[in-house]
């Protein structure tokens, strides 16, 4: 909505709209291969299973919370379609601040069950970004 009611473009080049659909997929794509990749521990709520594993592996390699990473990524990529710098900046923003609050709750949860395994997790793997946070 944002968009539509305040012009403030990114590029005049119309292509940009589609790298920011190109970002968007790949974003989903990455969301869906975090999702596989837990397989049945996944849910949408902050629950850990009786029979819980850790998963460490494949883009938990590389990031804790890869299908946060994916949805922030997804919502880049549709500020860059809308080829508008308020859609690019607030989305994001919002929804980051909002899944900090989120993950911190999880991470919680994660040490209660893990423990010392989990908090070495943490030390080698970085948040959302690999190597950087």
């Amino acid at each position: 909505m944002i968009s539509i009611l305040i012009k403030l473009p990114i590029s005049d080049i119309i292509e940009f709209r589609y790298f920011g659909l190109a970002v968007f997929i790949g974003g989903v794509l990455l969301r869906a291969l975090a999702i596989r990749n837990l397989g049945n521990f996944f849910t949408m709520d902050l629950t850990i299973k009786k029979d819980h594993l850790l998963i460490t592996n494949g883009v938990y390699r590389y990031v804790r919370h890869p299908s946060y990473t994916a949805m922030l990524i997804g919502l880049i990529g549709i500020g860059l379609a809308l080829n508008n710098w308020l859609s690019l900046l607030i989305g994001p923003l919002v929804f980051f601040l909002a899944f900090e609050r989120r993950i911190a709750d999880e991470e919680r949860g994660l040490i209660g069950r893990f423990g010392n395994e989990y908090i070495q997790y943490q030390k080698r793997t970085k948040k959302w970004i690999p190597f950087i946070y």
